[in-house]
């Protein structure tokens, strides 16, 4: 994880993060461990340690064929909440994939506008919608959030196939393809995220 410099913060107000998590039936093949889960948890926490402003926020939306959310809570208690919140059943959310659900979600969650907006979309990108609608879900996005970024889930190497040319001039500020899962190689990647929107100056460099 990203060592930061105890008070190099330059960004002037709080971070308000919301994390999308794809838990629908192609995660079983792009994510089958759950490995994703296990590396928001510690992003949240590491931010909690890290991020240098308590009234940084986190947030929390899953989404399949619908979506469930956890509205963003302050830092020090994110940890927990974004737990609980991941740990719950998924079977009420079905098994295929709309982005749809997790848009209004997101919209509902982030209807005024607190600090700086962040939206890190954790999935396969495997959505029911064509790309049409595709373009203006993620314009709703970005309408609400002041950046938004991509952990493109490819471990059956579907993304780097095919999928990533679904997601090309959408306005994405960035899209990181996960490749090799691992616990701590996508907890880092969520948190170079938040070095790099924070202003946070690392001993190794840091940020996207």
């Amino acid at each position: 994880m990203p060592v930061v410099v105890k008070g190099s913060r330059t960004l002037g107000v709080p971070l308000r993060v919301m994390l999308v998590a794809d838990v629908s039936g192609s995660t079983s093949t792009t994510d089958p461990d759950r490995v994703s889960f296990k590396a928001v948890r510690s992003a949240v926490a590491w931010l909690a340690d890290n991020g240098g402003d308590e009234r940084d926020r986190v947030g929390l939306v899953r989404f399949a064929v619908s979506a469930d959310s956890v509205a963003p809570v302050r830092v020090r208690h994110a940890a927990r909440v974004i737990e609980h919140g991941l740990a719950k059943s998924t079977s009420q959310l079905g098994g295929g994939t709309c982005l749809s659900p997790a848009v209004d979600e997101l919209c509902s969650n982030l209807a005024r506008r607190q600090g700086r907006t962040v939206v890190v979309l954790i999935s396969d990108g495997q959505v029911s919608e064509p790309d049409a609608v595709l373009r203006g879900l993620v314009g709703r996005i970005r309408s609400v959030a002041d950046a938004v970024y991509l952990l493109a889930l490819d471990h059956d190497r579907v993304w780097s196939h095919s999928t990533h040319l679904r997601y090309q001039g959408l306005g994405i500020d960035a899209i990181q393809p996960i490749g090799t899962l691992g616990e701590a190689h996508i907890a880092a990647t969520i948190a170079n995220v938040l070095v790099h929107e924070g202003g946070l100056l690392t001993t190794g460099g840091g940020g996207v």
